[in-house]
């Protein structure tokens, strides 16, 4: 059986009981952003629509039937946002009338920090709610979040379910970085453990390539035998996964030693 027929028909039987106790949980979602804005249900109904929507995403799109995950996205992001909200209204001061601004900031956060795109997700929440009201706030959620998902070094959904289905499929395909590159420029001082060696003999670091050489008015297209000088500039690419790496080791090799 293809694996994916087999995840399939497991995932099948969860959505018969959830299809009957918890309908609301089917579909995309619009209808829980709606019951999460407006506080229709309790705060337990609401824990209990946000587990049951995580795991029902979670087994459906992960069997491979065909489906989205945009609005689940969202929809699991409005319902953390209206939890939030409930819990602050309970045990503090918070107006009732918030609770859609937390759900709001909270799906617009979700979205942004998922698919790295904090402007399209900004517009979107703007959209939904038809106000521009809650914007300043909206706004600052998503690049919060869009912070701490670049800290935390993940990766935006789409590009990383890509590379799973090709793994899977075991297609070879080239995928691009979404990390990004860089590129640094770097002088060669006298005395440098690079100074006066060829580009093969130098041990650069690992997630760089040396892409030009700039001696005076002149721009060298480095090859293997070309012989480093001190007063070159090397022109340096580097992935953004090697960053934190390549930096201080290109220092090492440029600087001059004072030892």
């Amino acid at each position: 059986v293809h694996p994916t027929v087999s995840t399939f028909r497991g995932s099948g039987p969860i959505a018969l009981p959830v299809g009957i106790w918890l309908p609301d949980v089917l579909g995309g979602g619009s209808n829980l952003i709606d019951t999460a804005e407006h506080a229709r249900v309790g705060l337990g109904m609401l824990c209990l629509l946000f587990v049951a929507k995580m795991l029902f995403t979670s087994t459906s799109f992960g069997s491979g039937a065909p489906g989205g995950i945009f609005m689940p996205i969202l929809a699991v992001g409005s319902l953390a946002g209206g939890i939030c909200g409930e819990v602050l209204h309970r045990i503090g001061d918070l107006p009732s009338d918030a609770v859609a601004v937390f759900a709001a900031c909270v799906m617009t956060g979700t979205l942004a920090a998922s698919v790295k795109t904090p402007i399209t997700s900004i517009l979107l929440a703007v959209e939904m709610s038809g106000t521009l009201t809650h914007m300043l706030p909206v706004a600052a959620v998503a690049f919060i979040a869009l912070l701490v998902s670049d800290l935390l070094r993940t990766k935006p959904i789409y590009g990383e379910l890509l590379e799973r289905y090709v793994r899977a499929q075991g297609m070879q395909m080239a995928i691009a970085s979404h990390v990004g590159s860089g590129i640094m420029e770097l002088p060669l001082e006298m005395g440098a453990i690079a100074d006066g060696k060829r580009v093969r003999d130098v041990r650069w670091p690992s997630g760089c390539l040396i892409i030009g050489l700039r001696r005076g008015e002149s721009e060298i297209v480095p090859r293997g035998d070309t012989r480093l000088r001190a007063g070159d500039y090397l022109v340096v690419l580097f992935s953004g996964e090697e960053e934190r790496e390549v930096r201080p080791a290109m220092r090492r090799l440029c600087d001059a030693r004072l030892d």
